[in-house]
C-alpha cells in the first residue's frame, strides 16, 4: 500500500488503483490490501465490489474472486454496526 498511498481520490482512480495493486502483488509476489474509507453513503461497497470485478477479470479466477466478493459483501452490515457504535463511543468520550 505504500507505494500508493499518495492517491486520495479514489473515485477517479478506482480502476488504475485497482490494477497498479494487481501488478504490484504479481511483481512481488506478495498479498495486498486496499482501504476503503469513508463516510456512510460514499460508496465504499460499490468501490470494493469494483476493486474485486477488476481483480476477477484480470486474474482469471473469477471463481474465487466471486466468494471474497460474496463474503465481503456480506460481512458489510456487521461492519457498518461496529463502525457506528465506534464513532458513537467516541462522539460521547469528546463530551465528557
Amino acid at each position: 500500500m505504500t507505494a500508493f498511498g499518495h492517491w486520495t481520490h479514489f473515485s477517479c482512480c478506482r480502476f488504475a488503483l485497482s490494477d497498479a495493486t494487481f501488478r504490484y502483488m504479481l511483481d512481488e509476489n506478495r498479498d495486498q490490501c486496499v482501504l476503503i474509507s469513508g463516510e456512510s453513503g460514499a460508496g465504499k461497497t460499490e468501490a470494493s465490489k469494483k476493486i474485486l470485478q477488476y481483480i476477477a477479470k484480470a486474474s482469471r479466477h473469477s471463481v474465487e474472486v466471486e466468494d471474497v466478493k460474496k463474503k465481503l459483501l456480506e460481512s458489510n452490515p456487521l461492519l457498518e454496526v461496529l463502525n457506528e457504535l465506534l464513532y458513537s463511543m467516541t462522539r460521547r468520550t469528546a463530551r465528557n
